[in-house]
């Protein structure tokens, strides 16, 4: 690499980064912290360097905490550990934060709305208090001065009783800066962390270049630095001006290179439209194609019905005509007979007159056989009409058969799944419509299952509701007999403790027995042990009753 660039890099390097987001923290005691929340938040006299005209800018996202509410949340977590002194009166209650910017990353961050500034900030500031394990009591955001940042408080003792002041070493203090970058980047690209301290030392930069600077200390070397600045921004005037100049013969080169594309893109234009109408002829005859194929089509599909028609038809005029032929055969097989009658009847002239009469029968039994033979033609086709429809019926009865058994069968499960979910208590009803650990077992689907789904949800409701109550009142029965027991025993015990005699308790043994009262121990002999003539001892207690 030459040392032109080198030094170059090394330069950058050695710089802040301008497009960098950075954090600041500082801890602050009540009544620092009650001067910084007056600043934040625009309260009586501020410097010069806010704008006052700019002031609408400012905006509250979260409200800063009091003074005392912070010391309050402060000793309580330091309460958590074992601590030999109490809290100092100038002891740090909040810990102050800025998030700032480079001037480059400023002008990026400052073209999102500011509803995405309000996001980015609540989102960094809430990152921080969750890294440093404590919690955010602040957030103001401030647009008066020269460019836009927010001033954050946290609470200086994290959530383990540890004050900030000893667990943000400066390893944690990297770490923060890493962390606002990886958030600010979400929000806004191009903004990125800012260089580490021994990057630029290393770089050749001096310790003083790098420590941060105080508020004071930035308002005293700004205006040296800003004429600097200007200096700097002459030179680059200038050589602005040389570039223009160059500028302007470039320009000069791609208004005639423009010229030339125009040209380009005019004959390209013409050859663009040819061959968009060249498309839509094409598209055209193509249209045309698919239609005179549509109309093709159409036509085959009724060639084939009407070659289906003929087909059907020759076979009917076939089996006619065997039908006709058959009866055919059988009419010449009569005139046959009848022609041997005549020829025997022309031998005997005797039977001539007979011969005529059965020859004239003969015809008129061959016209009534070919008369029948047309009636049984027709009834033939009658009956097979009744055939084929007797056939579809019974495809009919028997396929309707089919699906009754199968939904028989169907509501039979259905009819088993019920009884089992009523057993099991998981066929309720909610909101009018049955519940159940398998609704579709249930067969809710079925028009005739859903008034018996229906009212078996309602009959599982009402026994899962009478089965609950007589759980309660069991167990309120059991409690109000263990009352009735423990009020027993204690009884028992003040007897035993006041020496009284059980025989003249005759009625309270009674109504105890009778009440199911039955004391853990016999204490039946305790009254044999002092004499019948001796008073009763007085003491606090309640009065017995006599028998």
């Amino acid at each position: 690499m030459p040392d032109d660039a080198k030094n170059i890099l090394m330069d950058n390097v050695k710089n802040g980064n301008p497009r960098a987001v950075i954090i600041r923290l500082g801890a602050a005691s009540s009544k620092v912290y009650s001067g910084q929340k007056r600043h934040d938040l625009r309260i009586g006299a501020q410097p010069k360097y806010v704008d006052a005209a700019r002031r609408d800018r400012n905006r509250t996202l979260i409200e800063y905490a009091k003074p005392a509410d912070l010391r309050a949340v402060c000793a309580a977590r330091r309460d958590q550990r074992t601590v030999k002194r109490r809290m100092k009166s100038n002891a740090a209650v909040a810990t102050r934060g800025i998030i700032g910017f480079g001037h480059e990353a400023a002008q990026l961050f400052e073209t999102l709305t500011p509803e995405q500034q309000d996001a980015a900030f609540r989102e960094l500031a809430q990152a921080i208090a969750v890294h440093l394990k404590t919690t955010l009591h602040g957030l103001e955001i401030h647009g008066d001065e020269a460019t836009i940042h927010a001033h954050f408080v946290l609470a200086a003792v994290d959530l383990d009783g540890q004050p900030l002041s000893t667990t943000t070493r400066p390893a944690v203090m990297a770490e923060l800066q890493s962390l606002a970058a990886e958030v600010i980047a979400q929000h806004c690209a191009g903004i990125e962390r800012g260089r580490r301290y021994g990057d630029r030392l290393a770089a050749g930069a001096s310790f003083s270049e790098v420590i941060h600077k105080s508020v004071r200390q930035l308002q005293r070397e700004l205006p040296g630095d800003l004429s600097r600045k200007r200096a700097e921004l002459a030179t680059l005037t200038e050589q602005g001006a040389a570039l223009a100049a160059q500028h302007g013969k470039i320009e000069g080169q791609i208004a005639t290179a423009t010229e030339t594309l125009a040209s380009l893109n005019d004959r390209s234009a013409a050859k663009q439209e040819e061959e968009r109408a060249a498309d839509e002829r094409l598209k055209e005859k193509r249209l045309a194609l698919v239609e005179l194929d549509e109309e093709l089509r159409l036509k085959n599909e009724r060639a084939v019905e009407m070659d289906a028609h003929i087909e059907r038809t020759q076979a009917a005029v076939v089996q006619e005509t065997g039908r006709a032929e058959a009866a055919r055969r059988q009419a010449d097989a009569q005139t046959h007979r009848a022609e041997q009658e005549t020829v025997r009847a022309d031998q005997a002239g005797e039977q001539l007159a007979k011969t005529l009469a059965g020859r004239d029968a003969a015809k008129q039994e061959r016209q009534a056989a070919l008369d029948d033979c047309e009636r049984l033609r027709r009834t033939a086709e009658e009956l097979t009409k009744e055939v084929d429809k007797a056939i579809q019926d019974r495809d009919e009865a028997s396929a309707e058969a089919m699906l009754s058994q199968r939904r028989a069968v169907d509501v039979g499960k259905a009819l088993i799944a019920i009884t089992h979910e009523l057993v099991a208590g998981t066929l309720l009803e909610r909101d009018g419509a049955p519940i159940a650990d398998d609704l579709s077992a249930l067969r809710y689907d079925l028009p005739e299952m859903k008034p018996v789904v229906r009212a078996a949800a309602k009959q599982g409701t009402w026994l899962a509701k009478k089965k609950a109550k007589l759980h309660q009142e069991i167990e309120a029965a059991g409690k109000r007999q263990a009352q009735l027991q423990r009020a027993a025993d204690g009884l028992m015990v003040w007897i035993k403790r006041n020496d009284v005699d059980l025989r003249e308790s005759v009625a309270l043994t009674a109504n105890c027995k009778e009440a199911g009262i039955l004391p853990k121990q016999d204490y039946g002999n305790v009254g044999r042990m002092f004499p019948a003539i001796r008073p009763p001892r007085q003491s606090d207690g309640p009065t017995l009753p006599t028998g």
